[in-house]
């Protein structure tokens, strides 16, 4: 999606359509963090990914909660 744009069309559409169906949207296996960018860009501003996080344990989560920033671009 970066560096193709058929694909980054398909995400884009993928998007629009949920937009207008008003269904959320939640990208997985966001990584490197570019394209949860990109994603943010074409409002998708739901992921989950090993750029976010890796795996965590239910005993984990709050503590990460607390602790994580998101990227800065």
């Amino acid at each position: 999606m970066l560096s193709n744009e058929g694909d980054r069309a398909i995400v884009e559409g993928i998007v629009s359509l949920a937009q207008i169906f008003k269904c959320q949207v939640i990208a997985e296996g966001v990584e490197p963090g570019e394209h949860g960018v990109m994603l943010l860009r074409l409002d998708c501003d739901m992921a989950q990914g090993y750029s976010i996080s890796k795996a965590l344990t239910s005993d984990k989560v709050l503590n990460w909660a607390k602790i994580w920033e998101p990227d800065p671009n």
